[in-house]
């Protein structure tokens, strides 16, 4: 969809010396628009419509539809001339040097705390295209989740619940958690038995994980791994970076050397 913006774009200035497009909210009115047509009135002294009727019967463009629509001049690239310029761009790919080459593609890892929303579903859209594309070049492309079930807010969230449960034992934290998904929670772990707050938060939270899981299935998108920010905090992991960034010829120990 880029190159055919550049393509319309370059007709506009080669023909009106005019050189701006933008994408259109409404994809009714086709893919971009040029108000053109405003910026000439004052010069042709005539409404913007009839300008714009009438500029949109120069501009010829291949496997694209211009359409006037109220002093607007919209344009709309057609399914064939997508898949033409798609394979076009294929074409010049070389694939085998991408062979073997690893990338890690993390993307959504929204917080356990509560049900994905519409911001975790676009940022799911672009991630997993992401990876595709990068699998279709040749890279080896993995899909990483990373779940951060640590911390001040996984304890927020046992409160959040605790409180529905027992309201007079438990006071609602001030940044606790609200919704009828923690009326749910209160249900399901009514009459557990805890130790640790953050323990019984994280079980919580690792139950919203499946719901996340769940929803990410029937949007269509498959990762290839989840990773605990609980269990990188039991590995070996913290303790190698360590060890690394105190060796004396580490860029990070020069530039941060007070830390050490």
């Amino acid at each position: 969809m880029g190159i055919a913006y550049f393509e319309v774009l370059k007709v506009l200035k080669e023909r009106f010396g005019f050189g701006e497009l933008d994408r259109t909210e409404n994809p009714e009115y086709g893919d971009y628009y040029t108000n053109i047509a405003f910026k000439m009135a004052k010069e042709k002294r005539k409404p913007p419509v009839e300008i714009a009727q009438e500029l949109s019967k120069e501009i010829m463009l291949d496997g694209v539809e211009v359409l006037p629509v109220k002093g607007y001049i919209n344009f709309r690239v057609e399914d064939g001339k997508l898949c033409e310029i798609v394979n076009n761009f294929a074409k010049g790919v070389e694939l085998k040097k991408n062979l073997g080459k690893r990338v890690l593609v993390e993307f959504i890892s929204a917080n356990p705390t509560g049900p994905l929303n519409v911001a975790n579903a676009r940022a799911g859209a672009v991630g997993d295209s992401i990876v595709k594309i990068l699998k279709f070049l040749g890279f080896s492309a993995e899909s990483e989740y990373y779940v951060n079930d640590c911390g001040s807010q996984i304890i927020n969230l046992a409160l959040s619940v605790l409180h529905k449960i027992d309201p007079e034992k438990y006071p609602f934290p001030e940044d606790g958690y609200r919704g009828d998904y923690i009326e749910d929670l209160a249900k399901e772990f009514k009459g557990e038995k805890f130790e640790d707050l953050e323990e019984f938060g994280r079980r919580i939270a690792h139950r919203i994980l499946d719901w996340q899981k769940d929803t990410l299935k029937r949007y269509g998108i498959n990762f290839d791994r989840f990773v605990l920010e609980s269990e990188i905090r039991k590995s070996e992991y913290p303790d190698m970076v360590l060890r690394a960034l105190k060796e004396e010829k580490s860029p990070l120990r020069i530039r941060w050397c007070p830390l050490f």
